[in-house]
């Protein structure tokens, strides 16, 4: 991860468009970041398949089974949630605390095990939603059937001031034979 992170951070410092003032070279200066969470499913066709993540930040992996959570990587608290999180960092001199506070973890899958990616603002709601709601989040989620569904769904919460008006995304695998 190390030499892949060092590479990305060369690639942006080489490609990023030309500053033209002063502001410009000062936030190219400083630069972004975005948060990780990668994960590969292996052994799909085994009986014993698993999954295997690296997470830097505040973007969640949950697994489901039977309508409930078995884990959620990293396992943060819905209070852990802030607006600077770790991540993949455009500046080298950021390299080292990236390495360092990279994290991975595993789980084994069964038939009908889901795993729900979220990034930040939609993972901190779904994290007080499963404290609060008996894992009933699981069930509503595992029956989205299209992106107006979901979009309907943010919004409410939004509205309800129950989700931060920030970016989301959610993906959904789903474990099938």
């Amino acid at each position: 991860m190390r030499r892949w992170f060092a590479e990305m951070q060369t690639l942006w410092q080489a490609e990023a468009p030309a500053r033209v003032s002063y502001i410009e070279e000062r936030a190219f200066a400083q630069g972004s970041f975005a948060t990780l969470l990668g994960c590969e499913l292996v052994g799909l066709t085994s009986d014993r398949p698993t999954w295997h993540a690296a997470a830097l930040g505040d973007t969640i992996l949950f697994h489901v089974r039977s309508g409930r959570l078995l884990t959620h990587f990293p396992e943060l608290q819905a209070s852990d949630f802030g607006r600077n999180p770790d991540g993949v960092h455009t500046s080298p001199t950021r390299l080292d605390n990236m390495v360092n506070k990279l994290s991975f973890y595993d789980g084994e899958l069964q038939v009908g095990d889901l795993l729900f990616l979220a990034t930040d603002a939609f993972a901190e709601w779904m994290i007080r939603v499963d404290q609060n709601n008996d894992h009933k989040l699981w069930n509503v989620l595992s029956r989205l059937d299209h992106p107006l569904s979901f979009e309907r769904l943010v919004n409410d919460q939004r509205d309800a001031e129950r989700m931060r008006n920030d970016d989301v995304t959610l993906l959904r695998v789903c474990l099938v034979r």
